[in-house]
């Protein structure tokens, strides 16, 4: 069925490495919200007066932290004969409780009691000023059910209710008869080495609503696989409470309920819960939930995994009838029986590949190169840690971007990280998304710093402009990026208000050869007309970590290697390829035969800024490569097609920051899969589910190692990673 090669590095001591991971981009259907709010739609008070729910709506009065809150929930009694079982449900971050009314339902029908409560903070329930906390709410929940006398529950929560869910079970396993997360986030710990920013109390008290609005729509259609017209519900609400008075108050309010993700975690709770577990949800949810979600049940002593393929962040209203369904089956499962694995498969016999990790050459730091020879092209320039070039007969290394490990690139189309969707994301004054890292003071300081670096963009309408405050051309206009034009004055500093490079473009530029575009003629430009300004780059003197400069953790700070700069090579006309191509594939001889001068290493880090709105970039602020700079591309997604590194024998599958990406070959075809990251990783057939490695496995592939594949049945195969189990992708062959 499969023919397989792995082509090693060629190491000191003779070991090899692989990786893989993979994920299904959301896609939205062609019924999608109106681009402007509905005139009729005006302002909806803090507590969602106006809002009618699915059932009757009572309160609990408590006291928390000296203040008197009140937490609203509905008790939906079973229809016919009760099972004597109780469900209760906590609803997502952006939610309220009635966004459950499918489950209510199914659950009733069946016997069920339904307890759904809006958690302090949000819905219908008081938005006091406190330190909130997962514990809080989750001692808010036993509260609840010491009221109704509850004494004993199954606890599902959606999101960060998820969290909320599970902190309740690790506090409270007498009351806990089965616990069920939905596409919870928070599924890894992320807080070491980011340090901590606390909430500065900063708001945005009057916010714009068409933003708002506009806001709301990426996220929710960011959420959705198919945007259903009822789902509309939820932008009314969020754009009518920024038209409340109170809106200071609830924006208050929710940025500090943000605030906790970064202080809390429940990842150390799960070894200790008991509590039969199912972790359940929707596989179109960013890149690592699937991972993740397996990961989860790998820890949790006693759990189980339920993913929907083709289904985004909320299931349960995507497909409710699917997530009705599980849920009843497993909340009407025993408690005292074991839950079914979906981890790891424990029977399955696989080397013990992570004790070769330890002798694979790693780079000193973030800066160096691995001690590795590639047999095979291998990366994707402007998205992959590395990249290996051919170069005449030789494979080198031609580009080092971001950290080692983890990477926050933040460059795929369904993620909001332009410098427009960030400040969109902002002004809102919600949530911040996890995918970004970071929280709202964070935000806040990476967007003083943009909009410094936008003043210094834009200070220079024209080329004329530029050469009048002593800037010069530096290179031809790459694809998708711009010409450089050097600031020889701005030193080799960090410093948002004046950046080493500014980035030109103009419509066909890409096609004109460096000669001749022109040349700044003292004080004016002489020279091709139509250049506006799209860009910065930041060019900083080479240190061993990298530069401690924009805040947050998006990182695509790069060093380019082994690189012909100057002359006529940097030219090419065929531009579905990289038009700097010849940059980084010219021997030293040819570089030099053109006019260039070859470098081994470029000694200074570099990062692209694209700040002018007109050329927003979809793939990120600081992506190297901006589709929206010409030549015009539909997409990052495509942009890492056309920058993918590899041979013209195979198919070229480069596993990047930890995953795989989507593979698509015809039958026969080579598959070559090269690990662009700076950790070992496997392509192995089958999950951590369910491993086959006696179909195909490529042993340990360090950085650089390639592994190639081949299938004789058209199908779709499942791939994962032995030492990174949560990397998984699916193979399609046609």
């Amino acid at each position: 069925m499969t023919n397989a090669r792995r082509c090693s590095p060629r190491f000191v001591t003779a070991l090899s490495l692989s990786v893989a991971v993979g994920f299904p981009a959301a896609a939205l259907d062609a019924q999608s919200p109106p681009a402007e709010p509905p005139a009729d739609w005006g302002p909806i008070s803090i507590n969602m007066e106006e809002i009618t729910y699915p059932h009757p709506v009572e309160f609990l009065n408590l006291q928390n932290f000296g203040q008197d809150v009140r937490i609203a929930y509905m008790d939906v009694s079973p229809v016919g004969p009760p099972n004597g079982r109780t469900a209760v449900l906590l609803h997502g971050g952006s939610y309220y409780g009635w966004y459950w009314k499918e489950q209510i339902e199914a659950l009733r029908n069946v016997g069920y009691r339904v307890v759904v409560k809006d958690r302090l903070g949000w819905g219908k329930s008081s938005k006091p000023i406190l330190p909130y906390s997962m514990s809080l709410h989750a001692s808010n929940t036993a509260k609840l059910l010491e009221h109704l006398g509850i004494t004993q529950a199954a606890i599902v929560g959606h999101s960060i209710g998820g969290q909320m869910a599970t902190r309740f079970a690790f506090l409270y396993p007498e009351l806990t008869t089965h616990l069920v997360t939905v596409n919870q986030i928070g599924l890894t710990d992320r807080r070491a080495g980011r340090g901590y920013r606390p909430f500065t109390g900063q708001i945005n008290a009057v916010p714009d609503p068409q933003s708002v609005y506009e806001s709301a729509v990426r996220t929710d259609t960011r959420r959705y696989v198919q945007w259903k017209p009822e789902f509309i519900d939820h932008l009314r609400i969020r754009y009518g409470q920024s038209l409340s008075g109170d809106w200071p108050r609830l924006s208050y309010v929710r940025s500090l309920g943000g605030n906790l993700r970064g202080m809390d975690t429940v990842v150390d709770d799960w070894p200790h819960i008991q509590t039969k577990t199912l972790i359940m949800g929707g596989e179109v949810d960013g890149p690592d939930f699937p991972k993740n979600a397996r990961h989860a049940v790998d820890v949790l002593p006693n759990a189980e995994v339920f993913l929907i393929p083709g289904v985004g962040h909320n299931p349960h209203e995507e497909v409710p009838e699917i997530v009705s369904a599980e849920l009843i089956r497993f909340l009407s499962s025993d408690p005292e029986e074991p839950a079914g694995r979906g981890g790891s498969s424990p029977e399955a016999v696989l080397p013990d590949y992570a004790a070769q990790v330890a002798d694979l050459p790693r780079p000193a730091n973030d800066r160096s190169l691995p001690d590795v020879s590639p047999e095979d092209p291998v990366g994707a320039y402007g998205f992959s840690r590395y990249v290996y070039q051919r170069q005449g007969d030789a494979i080198v290394p031609t580009l080092i971007e971001g950290p080692v490990g983890h990477q926050v690139r933040c460059q795929q189309l369904d993620q909001e990280c332009s410098y427009l969707e960030l400040q969109s994301i902002y002004d809102a004054g919600g949530e911040i998304p996890d995918y970004l890292e970071m929280d709202r003071g964070t935000l806040g300081e990476l967007l003083g710093q943009l909009a410094r670096v936008e003043s210094a963009v834009t200070q220079y309408e024209t080329l004329d402009d530029a050469c009048a405050a002593g800037l010069r051309i530096s290179s031809a206009q790459n694809a998708n990026m711009g010409i450089h034009v050097t600031d020889p004055g701005a030193g080799r500093s960090f410093n948002p208000d004046r950046p080493q490079m500014i980035l030109f473009a103009k419509e066909g530029g890409e096609r004109i050869p460096r000669l001749d575009i022109g040349r700044c003629d003292r004080d004016t430009f002489v020279g091709e007309e139509g250049f506006r300004p799209v860009g910065a780059v930041f060019n900083v003197s080479l240190s061993e970590d990298h530069p401690d400069a924009f805040a947050g953790e998006l990182d695509n700070w790069h060093v380019h290697h082994n690189t012909c700069a100057g002359g006529t090579v940097e030219n090419a006309n065929d531009v579905d390829r990289e038009v700097e191509v010849n940059a980084t594939t010219a021997t030293p001889e040819e570089c030099r035969a053109g006019g260039g001068s070859f470098l081994p290493v470029i000694p200074s880090w570099m990062m692209h800024a694209y700040v002018v709105p007109e050329f927003d970039a979809q793939g990120g602020v600081f992506a190297m490569f901006n589709p929206n700079v010409w030549p015009l591309v539909s997409s990052p997604e495509k942009l890492l097609e056309i920058r993918t590194i590899g041979d013209d024998d195979a198919v070229a599958a480069p596993i990047i920051n930890f995953s795989f990406g989507d593979i698509e070959a015809e039958v026969g075809e080579t598959i070559r899969f090269g690990n662009a990251d700076g950790v070992p990783h496997t392509v192995t057939a089958g999950s951590s589910i369910d491993p086959r490695p006696d179909e195909f496995d490529s042993g340990v592939l360090g950085t650089g190692g390639t592994y190639d594949v081949s299938f004789d049945k058209p199908g779709k195969y499942q791939i994962f990673c032995v030492l990174h189990p949560e990397m998984q992708a699916t193979v399609v062959i046609n």
